[in-house]
């Protein structure tokens, strides 16, 4: 990368643009989702580090840009910003491109408790009742009856089931917490 200026995070003109080739390291180590959301915090939400040398960005940028996320999108989403940011900036050490990284030291935001509630039983008739007579409907009562995620029943595959046993096996690459997880 000599030869082409400072590397900068984004930025359009001469300078290495650091952000396309950290997503081009990462894109065959992550899920298409988990991809699209790395975009994001490193081209939308980090904005307004776009244009600084990549090792001129400061812990006080980041801590400003932070409390503007917070404000914008909420906690959760400045703590997701923040940890891409982190890791970006760890890929960034690695690769000889900068010596330290201003995401260390930034306070991380207070979240919302986890989500406790679940659908009562007079909700659960309700969505049964009126979902609608098709492949839609039918989708809807299977992720009632099972607990399982929309994707994880979209991408079921022959091998998962076992017709002896009455189960479903999800593997781990396809489970959020990355634990098999067995269906009845």
């Amino acid at each position: 990368m000599r030869g082409y200026g400072k590397p900068v995070l984004l930025r359009l003109s001469n300078a290495t643009c650091i952000i396309p080739a950290y997503l081009d390291a990462r894109r065959g180590g992550v899920r298409g989702a988990t991809y699209e959301l790395l975009e994001r915090y490193l081209y939308s939400h980090w904005k307004a580090l776009h244009g600084l040398p990549l090792d001129g960005v400061t812990r006080a940028d980041v801590a400003a840009s932070l409390a503007a996320i917070a404000k914008n999108s909420g906690p959760v989403a400045a703590n997701r910003a923040r940890s891409t940011l982190s890791k970006f900036y760890a890929w960034a050490i690695g690769e000889g491109l900068c010596d330290h990284n201003p995401v260390i030291g930034t306070n991380k935001r207070d979240e919302n408790d986890p989500r406790e509630r679940s659908l009562s039983d007079a909700e659960v008739a309700r969505v049964w009742l009126t979902a609608p007579d098709s492949d839609y409907g039918s989708i809807v009562k299977l992720i009632l009856l099972t607990g399982c995620r929309r994707t994880e029943l979209g991408d079921l595959k022959w091998s998962e089931f076992d017709t002896e046993a009455r189960t479903v096996t999800l593997p781990r690459d396809r489970t959020k917490n990355h634990q098999e997880h067995i269906v009845p």
